[in-house]
């Protein structure tokens, strides 16, 4: 009888623990799982993957440990906990969607130690947020995002090689972000960190289709070859702009307003697909470092550079501007390009005292006539102009005295005292041409000896 009832109790418990087991399993399949309080964390800890979404309720507050759950086949979520401190999800491997922590005002540390595997990671207004562990390294994700956290330092967790977007921006104490990555697919825009001073690193890149990279104080990418769009570097506090393995950009290459850039180097680039664009930056008085660039859709340069070298540069497609403050601009190499039928051409320098010529076409060629002629080159011009109109006028001068010298005097009758002067008994200078004149047609002749003229004679002369 006893041993009947020990058998009733023990299939009663194997009863109990199995529908236990079946509901735990009913659970961890729940399209959406909501945990707000320690509590219900706990209550999942035996469900080793969680089926569909798992979310963290608006209302849940101070630390929240969710133990057990390796694998989260849909997005993990936290939107709004303004009371939440800390999150640890220690044996989590894998989530299958999106993990998002966005809104959470004092948050200040998430730790996925074994994390290795999320489709995005957004970690977005989490001014608190001073601590991320990812210690396994994180090795997959189509998206990193990192906004507006006060994270320090991102160097070690993120693992990634491929992602096709990379947003890390407004950071005020990130000082350094190092990555493995190799890929950029989509989009990579690096800006507003650590007060506009962060280092970046990025040894393994070597292709991305966009990207923009702004406020950093240094850039680490030795490795880049290809660019696919758009390669913006604006506002970066650094002396040296360099990419010594970049060989085509397949859009727009634009390098602005950075004012302690001094020099470019760039010495594989053979090709700029759509605009090439520096403006605004102060201390680039010399476009060098570009030695192989070979075709570019259009130029654009705006500054104060007294020098443009770009020495294997055989075609531009639709304009060139080449505008400096800088008088000491040479145009001479530029001057090829108008033939290529551009929509604009201009190349000047001291662009305060410069016009803009249209099109290759203009008549005027007002590029041209400011195309940085140095003082030196200004000067020489001036002092062949009045050496010119100096020997102009002395030729003037001797044809005028030659003309004048041998040119007829006409002898009208009541007009012989003003022609005829007679000095000793001798015919004047001008009468004696006159006569010499006349007797042209007597060539044939022996000229006859000279006649000494008397005085009744001459006067005889003289009525006649």
């Amino acid at each position: 009888m006893r041993l009947l009832e020990r058998i009733g109790w023990g299939v009663a418990v194997l009863v109990l623990l199995t529908c236990r087991a079946q509901a735990d399993d009913a659970h961890c399949d729940d399209s959406i799982i909501t945990i707000q309080n320690q509590r219900d964390a706990t209550a999942i800890e035996n469900c080793t993957t969680i089926s569909g979404q798992l979310v963290l309720d608006s209302s849940i507050s101070g630390s929240i440990v969710l133990s057990g759950v390796e694998r989260i086949n849909g997005p993990l979520t936290s939107q709004g906990t303004k009371q939440l401190v800390s999150f640890s999800a220690h044996d989590l491997r894998t989530v299958g969607g999106e993990l998002q922590f966005a809104n959470a005002t004092i948050l200040t540390t998430l730790n996925f130690q074994n994390l290795r595997s999320v489709e995005k990671l957004t970690l977005s207004n989490l001014p608190s947020l001073q601590k991320l562990d990812l210690a396994a390294p994180l090795q997959s994700a189509s998206s990193v995002a990192l906004s507006n956290t006060n994270l320090s330092t991102v160097t070690k967790g993120l693992g990634v090689r491929t992602v096709d977007v990379l947003n890390v921006t407004n950071n005020p104490n990130l000082a350094n972000l190092s990555m493995p990555l190799f890929n950029v697919t989509e989009s990579m825009l690096i800006a507003g960190n650590n007060n506009n001073m962060m280092n970046l690193s990025l040894p393994n890149l070597e292709w991305a289709f966009a990207m923009n990279v702004t406020n950093c104080s240094v850039v680490n990418m030795p490795s880049l070859s290809t660019v696919n769009e758009t390669l913006s570097w604006v506002h970066n506090p650094i002396p040296l702009l360099s990419f010594p393995n970049l060989t085509a950009v397949a859009g727009v290459l634009d390098i602005e307003g950075s004012y302690w850039l001094n020099s470019l180097s760039m010495p594989k680039l053979t090709i700029i697909e759509e605009d090439f664009i520096i403006k605004d930056n102060p201390n680039l008085h010399n476009i060098s470092g570009l030695q192989s660039l070979n075709s570019t859709s259009s130029i654009n340069f705006e500054g104060n550079f007294s020098s443009v070298e770009l020495p294997s540069l055989a075609t531009v497609y639709e304009y060139l501007i080449i505008e400096s403050t800088s008088s000491d601009l040479n145009c001479t190499f530029f001057q090829r390009f108008k033939d290529q039928s551009l929509t604009n051409w201009t190349c000047t320098g001291d662009v305060s005292n410069s016009t803009i010529g249209m099109g290759s076409g203009d008549s005027s060629d007002s590029g041209s006539h400011s195309s940085g002629l140095s003082s030196g080159a200004k000067a020489g011009i001036a002092v062949g102009v009045v050496v010119f109109v100096a020997i102009l006028a002395v030729g003037i001068f001797f044809f005028v005295r030659r003309k004048t010298r041998y040119s007829p005097v006409a002898h009208e009758k009541g007009d012989d005292k003003e022609h005829t002067e007679v000095h000793g008994g001798h015919r004047s200078y001008e009468q004696s041409v006159a006569l010499e004149l006349d007797g042209q047609d007597k060539a044939d002749q022996k000229p006859k000896k000279p006649v000494e003229l008397t005085g009744s004679t001459m006067a005889h002369e003289l009525e006649a």
